[in-house]
């Protein structure tokens, strides 16, 4: 069916429709995966649920700029909220489109926070050795733990892999993967040696059918789920004093700041994670510039010094 044409002459709302307009929309984004779908519907309904509060008729472009900023008041990072504006923005854009809805999102970005810091912490060489020597007992979190650390995978693309998505190609183990905001599994990463052979490993003649599977009882023929893979990585993580701050996505970071570790460069960073931004990757590369840098330990050395020799 023919959208109709933008009219400026719109009887333009003075509420949320929220039964009809958000479920026509969400049915215009059926081509895009399913993730995305529930990202957008999350962030559509926080923002209808942000104009309910503070008893927002129809908002205004100002409207939305309070939305976002309060965002960033939450603590939420810039990737999150930028995805959150772009859920929100295209919804009005569907609307101006035929004719129902002013675009209040023309012209708004989102707001800027701080790119140089990261929510997770990364693990010293010592503790990557101390998680993994805490997992030789189980072949599966050992491969999994292994992979993690040597490819940056993300939970969600360590849960969706296959046994099949594992190929050679060049000479090379690629494991294809689902990468983020993908419908297929065009991405991938280089497994080395060593990790294809943990892999093999724990398949135990399997060539189809989930990478890593469940070890319940009750479900050992199950893939793990997100929750799973958090929930093992996080135990192995507290076992060696991690706590607040470090959670599987430290596992990623961790990738990044040893590539650039053993001589990798920011691109190389780029490549294996599979940022689209090349500044996200550059949050890595001043995580440790800041390790190196000593100049608080130099200063209270030579303070210290200082004084030292005037009560001499």
């Amino acid at each position: 069916m023919k959208e109709p044409a933008l009219t400026q002459t719109a009887n333009l709302p003075t509420s949320l429709d929220l039964g009809a307009l958000y479920s026509d929309y969400l049915r215009t984004l059926g081509r895009k995966s399913s993730r995305t779908i529930d990202t957008y519907r999350k962030a559509i309904r926080q923002f209808f649920a942000f104009c309910s509060v503070h008893g927002i008729g129809f908002p205004t472009p100002s409207d939305v700029e309070d939305y976002l900023n309060g965002l960033k008041a939450q603590g939420k990072t810039a990737s999150t909220i930028s995805v959150y504006l772009t859920a929100v923005r295209t919804f009005f854009k569907w609307g101006s489109r035929r004719g129902i809805l002013p675009d209040v999102t023309e012209g708004i970005e989102a707001p800027e926070t701080d790119r140089d810091t990261h929510t997770k912490g990364y693990l010293q060489d010592s503790e990557e050795t101390e998680l993994l020597t805490l997992a030789q007992n189980s072949p599966r979190d050992f491969a999994l733990l292994f992979l993690m650390l040597t490819t940056g995978l993300r939970t969600t693309e360590i849960v969706n892999a296959n046994v099949e998505d594992l190929r050679e190609v060049n000479g090379e183990a690629r494991l294809y993967i689902l990468g983020k905001g993908r419908t297929a599994k065009t991405d991938y990463v280089k497994v080395g040696t060593e990790a294809l052979s943990l892999l093999k490993g724990i398949l135990g003649g399997r060539i189809s059918g989930p990478l890593f599977l469940s070890e319940s009882n009750r479900n050992t023929t199950d893939r793990l789920t997100t929750r799973s893979v958090s929930r093992i990585v996080k135990g192995y993580l507290l076992r060696i004093g991690k706590g607040d701050g470090y959670t599987a996505h430290s596992l990623r970071h961790t990738t990044a700041v040893q590539i650039l570790k053993t001589g990798g460069s920011i691109e190389e960073v780029r490549e294996v994670l599979r940022h689209r931004d090349v500044r996200t990757t550059e949050i890595y590369s001043h995580d440790l510039q800041r390790e190196r840098n000593r100049s608080e330990q130099r200063l209270s050395s030579i303070l210290m010094s200082s004084l030292s020799r005037r009560v001499a």
